[in-house]
């Protein structure tokens, strides 16, 4: 009993999980390409106001920041009207898995790129294939599952948040 009791006490503690976190978890705003946009704004708005007149480089950097934060939350709020124009078409469970059906020309139960895109330019909007996996495929497998595709025409958040 003695020398298993000691052997327990020198033996080196167990690992522990990892604590990382994802930063979306703390800051929601990321999650929207919109949110994006303004943070870059405002990182882009501080380096200039620290760096303004020191060299013309960390000033050209600084500019950058900024006109990619504008490029962002004007290309964000674009894509998040389109996005919502798309969902605001399909209102009942029923159409939902009609119009899925009617676009998965292969049979195979999943969208893909090409079969999304010809669906959402019936329903009136014009979205690159990126946009919509973007927005639609939660797993991340190049497809578009009928869950997937129901969950995202149910779901009140943001039409425009990012996987």
């Amino acid at each position: 009993g003695l020398r298993a009791g000691v052997g327990e006490a020198l033996a080196p503690p167990p690992p522990r999980a990892c604590p990382c976190v994802k930063l979306e978890e703390f800051f929601l705003f990321l999650t929207l390409i919109e949110g994006r946009g303004a943070f870059y704004i405002y990182v882009g708005a501080i380096q200039a106001s620290v760096v303004w007149k020191r060299s013309s480089l960390n000033v050209a950097i600084a500019f950058y920041v900024l006109v990619i934060g504008v490029l962002y939350l004007v290309v964000g709020l674009t894509l998040k009207k389109k996005l919502e124009c798309l969902k605001s078409s399909l209102h009942s469970p029923t159409s939902i898995e009609h119009a899925f059906k009617m676009y998965d020309k292969d049979q195979s139960g999943t969208l893909n790129k090409d079969e999304a895109v010809a669906l959402t330019a019936v329903l009136g909007t014009t979205l690159a294939p990126e946009e919509i996996m973007a927005s639609m495929d939660k797993n991340k497998d190049g497809v578009i599952d009928f869950e997937e595709f129901k969950a995202w025409f149910e779901d009140p958040k943001d039409p425009g948040a990012l996987n």
